[in-house]
């Protein structure tokens, strides 16, 4: 990150969306467009798909086409074999993951939860609002917190 704002090769990196309703993951991506987000938008409906993905195995294998992320936002409840704290402790302890941004967006409120996502190396854990308009103002503190505002833009609201 150059100046709080991301670099180039930053922008071209992608916002990894680890989300199994695809509703929520759809409301997830407008927010970030709406908040002038410019960074592409990957999203998986697994945690099982997350680790391929960030393992650059099977069909994630072309880094070209599936590069490493630049955030991942992570859903706790996910189905298949690796939950939201599976794929969160896997990450933190892959070589070459140990910069990645994780920040978990999750309905879970249990304090226990919390506390272990911190732990195992969540950079931050927020809650998923209950209602759209909850949601769209989680993602305008959240562009101009993470900086991953098109500079242009950023400039102008400065």
């Amino acid at each position: 990150m150059e100046n709080g704002r991301p670099s180039r090769l930053e922008q071209k990196r992608p916002v990894l969306i680890v989300e199994d309703s695809e509703n929520d993951a759809l409301l997830i991506q407008r927010q970030l467009r709406l908040h002038h987000v410019v960074n592409p938008i990957t999203v998986l409906a697994s945690g099982d798909q997350a680790i391929m993905y960030l393992s650059g195995i099977g069909k994630f294998s072309n880094r070209e086409l599936y590069p490493l992320p630049f955030v991942l936002l992570l859903d706790m409840k996910l189905p298949g074999s690796a939950d939201g704290l599976s794929v969160l402790k896997w990450a933190r302890e892959m070589p070459g993951l140990e910069h990645l941004l994780i920040i978990v967006i999750s309905e879970l409120e249990d304090p226990t939860v919390i506390a272990e996502a911190y732990r195992l190396g969540a950079n931050s854990y927020l809650m998923k609002p209950p209602n759209g308009e909850e949601i769209r103002n989680l993602f305008r503190g959240f562009s101009r917190y993470w900086a991953l505002e098109n500079p242009a833009v950023a400039a102008a609201s400065a």
